[in-house]
């Protein structure tokens, strides 16, 4: 397997499961923004009572792993609003200033919500020591346990329909969005065992379920920025192979190579070499390379640009795709 594979792999991790560079094309442009805009907002108002419910009894009940857990929330709600942004910004056309249009910053979002959950865990972390060297009495009473409960069944609904509209978008924010909901499932699992402890006399296992907690948060934070900043570096998204084995099948191309990609799933740019017969005139090739895009649009309907540099066949490099 090449490096670029690998990379690629890495990159597409981001978008979970359901999204690839060669499945069906999405809605229209204008069409698929507007419905991913509004998954986020029911989203949004979902998250938002979760995280309004979480903080509340936790401060009552001095539960420091459910104010954690709610602060948890808080960091989802605050990546809907992101997305919200960041949908709204992606949907502007190419300009001057940016010719290749604004995709980007949706992943600028994502990667600010990955500092906004570093920061977050900063705070639980602090705090844990503080509870560590003066304790505080947790009161614990039969309404966080039905509060987590009850939150944990809205998490998964809103899980569910933010995966399912994702794939039916395809949206990697969307699935991004709702694998970061369902790691708030988990850990309101676990505050409901840390509430139980508290019931039978182990109270301080609060403190270190709220340290545990913190560092499951960072080590997501980290996977999300490292994902992220795979894309803003221009990481491959296609194995070269793939888009050679595509190229060959255009009568008049004899050979293919230093083939690019970047971006993501749904938004790719691609640029390569082709190579074509010497006597080829210039009409000739310009139908070759036309054909050779309609080609690669209809095996990978992500691409969003295409640029192909034409060669004769006397540079000799055959399809090597490198």
């Amino acid at each position: 397997m090449t490096d670029k594979v690998r990379v690629g792999e890495k990159v597409a991790r981001v978008f979970g499961p359901g999204i690839d560079a060669a499945q069906a094309p999405p809605p229209p442009a204008g069409t698929r923004l507007d419905a991913i805009a509004l998954v986020l907002r029911r989203t949004l108002v979902l998250n938002l009572i979760v995280a309004v419910a979480k903080l509340a009894v936790g401060l009552w009940s001095r539960s420091l792993a459910l104010s954690a857990d709610g602060l948890h929330s808080v960091t989802d709600a605050s990546s809907n609003v992101l997305g919200l942004l960041a949908v709204r910004v992606a949907s502007r056309p190419p300009d001057h200033d940016h010719p290749y249009g604004h995709h980007k910053f949706e992943t600028f979002g994502a990667a600010a919500v990955a500092w906004l959950v570093f920061l977050g865990c900063y705070e639980i972390g602090k705090q844990s020591v503080v509870r560590f060297f003066a304790p505080v009495e947790t009161r614990i009473g039969a309404v966080g346990f039905w509060v987590v409960g009850a939150t944990m069944l809205i998490n998964l609904a809103t899980a569910i329909y933010e995966h399912r509209q994702g794939r039916r978008l395809s949206s990697e924010l969307l699935i991004a969005d709702a694998m970061h909901t369902r790691l708030d499932v988990f850990i309101s699992a676990t505050v409901l065992a840390s509430l139980a402890a508290g019931r039978l006399g182990y109270p301080s296992f609060d403190i270190y379920l709220a340290l545990g907690i913190a560092g499951f948060l960072s080590w997501a934070a980290f996977r999300i920025l490292r994902q992220n900043l795979l894309i803003l570096s221009d990481a491959s998204i296609l194995d070269p192979a793939k888009v050679v084995a595509v190229v060959r099948t255009v009568p008049g191309v004899t050979g293919c190579h230093k083939v690019r990609t970047r971006g993501r799933p749904h938004q790719i740019f691609m640029d390569l070499h082709i190579q074509v017969g010497a006597g080829t005139d210039t009409a000739a090739s310009h139908a070759i390379v036309h054909a050779v895009q309609d080609r690669l649009r209809g095996a990978f309907p992500g691409l969003a640009d295409i640029l192909i540099h034409t060669e004769p066949t006397e540079y000799g490099s055959g399809f090597t795709g490198a």
